[in-house]
């Protein structure tokens, strides 16, 4: 469910290697953010990564730019999941969305242009342990990447970790793993 891959995108190797051993490294529900100024490559480092690992665990990606693009994403997810759609149009789909999330260990959740947590809050499936069957492998199991601007929802209980994309591309880390 990721969008396509700019053909031109190079370089930052080293970020996706940092994700790819972040997600590995619980048995919780990791998140983290990828955050920088515009127009350094934090969506196409997010689009590669998920690239990397399709075929292994479910993609899952949201805009959530405003409330309207992400319930409307949540519906996209929704359908792709093949979920029961609600029968009033007026109805949020992402009850059903996060029920299947709480249910499966496979998944990575991605939240695409996050300006304001509180958009993505009800959105987000709890944090509860789980058994990693997949333990030791590259499988992401239960984990969640958000894409933003704002380095100051990184350190957060929310988002403890994050990976910051600039031209020099470093790895920042805030809070504790669990």
């Amino acid at each position: 469910m990721a969008p396509d891959q700019n053909p031109h995108f190079v370089g930052h190797d080293d970020t996706i290697a940092e994700l790819k051993d972040f997600f590995k490294s619980s048995q919780h529900v990791n998140r983290v953010a990828l955050y920088g100024i515009g127009g350094v490559g934090k969506t196409q480092c997010a689009v590669r990564y998920c690239r990397s690992i399709e075929g292994e665990t479910h993609v899952l990606w949201a805009d959530a730019h405003h409330s309207s693009s992400l319930k409307a994403s949540f519906g996209n997810i929704a359908k792709v999941l093949g979920l029961k759609q609600p029968k009033d149009k007026l109805s949020d789909p992402s009850t059903a969305v996060i029920e299947w999330l709480q249910r499966n260990n496979r998944w990575l959740l991605v939240f695409d242009n996050v300006d304001d947590l509180t958009t993505i809050q009800s959105y987000l499936p709890s944090e509860g342990r789980h058994d990693n069957e997949m333990s030791g492998s590259n499988v992401v199991s239960r984990s969640v990447l958000l894409r933003t601007r704002d380095s100051a929802m990184v350190g957060s209980e929310v988002i403890p970790f994050g990976v910051e994309v600039n031209y020099s591309v470093r790895m920042m880390q805030f809070g504790h793993l669990y």
